[in-house]
């Protein structure tokens, strides 16, 4: 069966006749726009030549002929199915035509992968929304390393993780060894990344893809908690003017990401320190007159950021 989808996000659906035909960069982005709501990692082709005619048959046996102007893409799957999608050179509605394996282009090697335009995906707390909403966070905690947690017992505590990001997969690197995911940026606040849990697959059933979204009470979204935190410039205020009124100082902030994936502050202060959330909130202290009040609170790294030292 055919299927026609009128992209109404593009606003040059609805140029008049007198208008510029599609160029093949404003074809890519809506095939782009149209695949960002797939669930079944793909891998999208472009032909570099507009074509005028084609004849093809559907997967449900349905002959269709083409004669208009238009740019044609491939739809690669992974389990080896595929479709087209047919971008009509007018005025950019899309023709969409499922077909059987065999029908996929003989010379789809020479075809262009179209990767898009580059979206760099914000740092910070991510959230599971599909398949099950609030089941895995994965905070990322800058371009190089990641904090990931989940509801299954292998993953119930923090796991502190190297990764690297190269085309549409993710490499995640630990001291227990490495491995590599399909994964794709939807939009600079979301993310699609191939299932993390382990699954046996049966025959050619992929496991799932899962989202992620950021999550909107992320206070530690910022790029540079120095300056960006109102609290946390309060508290470097302060140590400032006691160091400038001659007292004798040793105070050291260290980020942080603790056990359950949060990223927090260390501010050492000599026989005392405080432990802080991204809200300025104290959630333990050690040392002084009150010993340790952190036994449940674990550090998985620290990083130093500010100190002072008279």
């Amino acid at each position: 069966m055919r299927k026609i989808i009128l992209l109404l996000a593009a606003p040059f659906i609805f140029f008049t006749a007198q208008a510029d035909l599609i160029k093949q960069q404003e074809a890519d982005n809506i095939v782009l726009e149209l695949m960002s709501q797939e669930m079944k990692q793909h891998t999208i082709y472009a032909h570099e030549e507009v074509q005028k005619k084609w004849t093809i048959t559907s997967v449900d046996g349905e002959l269709l002929d083409v004669n208009y102007s238009f740019w044609i893409y491939y739809i690669d799957y992974t389990n080896n199915t595929g479709k087209y999608l047919l971008v009509k050179e007018s005025n950019g509605n899309v023709l969409e035509v499922n077909v059987k394996r065999e029908a996929k282009p003989d010379d789809l090697g020479k075809w262009r992968i179209v990767e898009g335009i580059e979206i760099v995906l914000e740092m910070g707390m991510y959230v599971e929304t599909v398949p099950e909403k609030g089941r895995t966070t994965i905070n990322f905690i800058d371009g190089e390393n990641l904090v990931m947690q989940g509801e299954y017992p292998w993953m119930s505590e923090a796991e502190y993780l190297k990764y690297e990001i190269v085309g549409n997969k993710i490499k995640l690197t630990s001291g227990a060894g490495s491995s590599g995911h399909y994964f794709r940026i939807i939009n600079n606040r979301k993310f699609e990344i191939g299932f993390l849990y382990a699954t046996i697959a049966c025959g050619n059933v992929v496991p799932p893809i899962m989202i992620f979204e950021k999550e909107e009470n992320d206070k530690c979204n910022v790029n540079n908690p120095l300056t960006d935190l109102p609290w946390l410039v309060e508290k470097i205020d302060e140590i400032t003017l006691l160091f400038q009124q001659g007292k004798p100082l040793q105070t050291a902030i260290y980020q942080c990401v603790y056990g359950n994936g949060e990223i927090g502050f260390l501010l050492y202060g000599g026989n005392i320190s405080h432990f802080y959330n991204c809200n300025g909130d104290v959630l333990c202290m050690m040392g002084g007159f009150m010993g340790e009040t952190c036994p449940k609170l674990k550090i998985v790294s620290q990083k130093l950021i500010w100190e002072i030292n008279d």
